[in-house]
């Protein structure tokens, strides 16, 4: 896939999520362009996430800013693996869905979170907070 502005990231590296000041990875896996913020040399945890630019994927926040907030999908997110849900970009903020369902979503704000402390028994919980 390829884009004007280069080829797409179809996968992030959840193990080293923090940017490091040599700059990202950017490497192929399972036929598609992946991206490491944090330069790892190993041990990646890569996720797939909706094709984007590597300028865009830059321009995010390094958390989760926006939850699916739709009940049909909390719940049903409670049987799914933490982590294991769809993030996608949603503006310039990261979005996740604990459904990991391709279908419409109600994102609602929470307090930033990374990644990799999303516990889907409690996104009910952060989304009324945050509200």
């Amino acid at each position: 896939m390829t884009s004007r502005l280069g080829v797409l990231i179809e996968y992030v590296c959840d193990a080293h999520a923090r940017p490091d000041p040599i700059g990202p990875l950017v490497t192929r896996y399972d036929g598609a362009w992946a991206y490491c913020a944090g330069y790892g040399a190993s041990e990646h945890r890569w996720r797939r996430t909706v094709p984007m630019s590597r300028d865009l994927l830059e321009r995010l926040s390094a958390d989760v800013d926006l939850i699916c907030a739709g009940k049909r999908h909390l719940d049903h997110g409670l049987s799914v693996p933490d982590g294991h849900g769809i993030l996608t970009a949603f503006g310039r903020k990261w979005a996740y869905c604990s459904a990991a369902l391709d279908e419409p979503h109600e994102w609602a704000p929470v307090k930033p979170i990374d990644f990799r402390d999303i516990d889907h028994d409690r996104l009910a919980g952060m989304i009324e907070a945050a509200r």
